[in-house]
C-alpha cells in the first residue's frame, strides 16, 4: 500500500490511533481537506499556539554521564508535504509549530499553516493575526523574508541587505548579503545565520545573530560556506559556552564557534570541530557528497544533544557524548535513513520541532520544491 493509502486508511480509526498518530496526513499537494492555509478567508485558526512555543533553550543543561549508553533510537517517517513554487510562494520558516510562507500577489501576504496540535481529522484553519505586517510592494524574486523563533528578518539581493522586520534596521552595520542561501533559522531560538560578502573572494563570511541583540560576523580564509547550524551542541559539558554555530563547506566542518555570552567574540573549537568531522567520516566512509543542511537537537529524549544532517538524500545522526567520553566525543546512530521523498529535490534546510506534543521533535525539511514533515517514531 502506498504511503498516501496507508495514511488515509489510518485516519478512519482516529480513536484507536490516538493523538500519537496526529501527523498521519496525506500529501498536501493531493488533498485540500487537511492543513488548509491560514489567511483572511479563514479566521478560525489562531496563531497564539506558535507564540507560546517560542522557548529559548537554556544553555549548557546538565546531561547524562558521558559514558551512559544512548537511549532508544528513533526513525523519522514522512507524513505530509507542502508544495512551493518559488515564483508564487516562499518558505519563511517555522514560527514555533507554525509553517509560515510569503505569497506573491496584490497585495503580497503571509500564508500560515497550523501544524500543531494535530488532530486526526481535518485541521482547523485560521488567520495571520499575531504576525507583523507582511512586506508588500517589493521585488518578490529578490526579497526573502525569514522567521527564526519570535524574530522576523528580510533578506534582499536588491541591495544585499539583512534587516529586521518590522523596523527595517540593519542587523549588523556594513554586513552585506552574499545570497539567499545558505540561511539558517530556528523554530524556537531567535537565531539567524546567513552568508555575507567578503573583501577576499576566496574567503567565506557569515553573519550570526544569536538572539538577545547579539550579532557578529565571522570570516574564514580560503573556504566556501555551504551550510550552518546553531544550537547548544556541547550542553553535556556544562561549560558555560552558550550556543554553538557549526559552519560547513561541502562535507567538511569549517568551524564550531562558541557564543559564550552576548557581545563576546566567538571562539573556534578545533578539537570539537575535528571530533564532529571524524563522526561524519565514520558514518559514510569514502562518501564525497556535501551536507546541505544540519540541525542540533536532542531527538530521542536521552539527554544527549544530537547533530542531525542530510547527505545524498539520507538522514544521519550523531550524538555528542562530551569530552570525557572514553569512546570519543561523538557516537553515531547505527545506520543512515533514506528519505526517498527527497529524491530529485535540492535540500535547503533542516529543523526539528515537536509537532505532536509527545516531547520528541519531528523533522521539517525544506527543499526547492516542497516542505516535508517527518514523524518521530520508535
Amino acid at each position: 500500500m502506498s504511503q498516501l493509502g496507508t495514511a488515509t486508511s489510518m485516519f478512519r480509526h482516529p480513536r484507536r490511533l490516538g493523538l500519537f498518530w496526529a501527523l498521519l496526513l496525506p500529501c498536501l499537494s493531493q488533498c485540500d481537506l487537511l492543513w488548509k492555509p491560514c489567511g483572511a478567508d479563514n479566521p478560525s485558526c489562531p496563531l497564539q499556539d506558535a507564540a507560546t512555543t517560542d522557548y529559548p533553550a537554556p544553555p549548557d543543561l546538565a546531561m547524562p554521564g558521558s559514558n551512559t549508553p544512548l537511549g532508544p533510537l528513533r526513525k523519522f517517517e514522512w507524513r505530509a508535504s507542502i508544495p512551493i513554487d518559488a515564483t508564487k510562494v516562499k518558505y519563511v520558516g517555522m514560527k514555533g509549530t507554525m509553517p509560515v510562507f510569503w505569497q506573491n500577489g496584490t497585495p503580497q501576504k503571509w500564508v500560515v499553516y497550523q501544524a500543531s496540535p494535530l488532530p486526526s481529522a481535518a485541521i482547523p484553519v485560521g488567520s495571520s493575526d499575531g504576525l507583523p505586517a507582511a512586506p508588500v510592494g517589493v521585488d518578490f524574486g529578490k526579497t526573502y523574508p525569514v522567521v527564526s523563533g519570535r524574530s522576523f528578518f528580510v533578506l534582499s539581493t536588491v541591495d544585499a541587505s539583512i534587516k529586521t522586520w518590522p523596523g527595517n534596521m540593519a542587523v549588523l552595520q556594513d554586513a552585506k548579503l552574499a545570497g539567499p542561501q545558505p540561511v539558517f533559522r530556528h523554530p524556537e531560538l531567535d537565531a539567524l545565520a546567513v552568508k555575507t560578502q567578503t573583501t577576499m573572494t576566496a574567503n567565506s563570511a557569515v553573519l550570526i545573530h544569536w538572539g538577545q541583540g547579539a550579532t557578529l560576523a565571522y570570516e574564514k580564509p580560503d573556504t566556501a560556506l555551504t551550510a550552518v547550524a546553531v544550537g547548544d551542541l556541547d550542553a553535556a559539558d556544562v561549560s558555560g559556552t552558550g550556543l554553538e554555530a557549526i559552519l560547513l563547506t561541502g562535507k567538511t566542518g569549517l568551524a564550531v564557534l562558541h557564543q559564550y555570552n552576548a557581545g563576546s567574540i566567538p571562539v573556534d573549537d578545533p578539537l570539537l570541530r575535528d571530533a564532529l568531522q571524524g563522526a561524519v567520516e565514520r558514518a559514510m566512509p569514502g562518501e564525497t557528497s556535501p551536507i546541505p543542511a544540519a540541525f542540533v537537537r536532542n531527538l530521542n529524549g536521552d539527554g544527549f544533544m544530537d547533530v542531525a544532517y542530510i547527505r545524498n538524500g539520507q538522514l544521519l545522526v550523531t550524538s555528542y557524548k562530551g569530552r570525557a567520553a572514553t569512546s570519543g566525543m561523538f557516537e553515531n546512530w547505527p545506520a543512515a535513513q533514506t528519505l526517498s521523498e527527497l529524491s530529485g529535490q535540492t535540500v535547503k534546510s533542516l529543523a526539528a520541532i515537536d509537532l505532536t506534543s509527545d516531547g520528541l521533535p519531528e523533522l521539517v525539511v525544506e527543499t526547492d520544491k516542497e516542505i516535508h514533515f517527518f514523524l518521530n517514531r520508535p
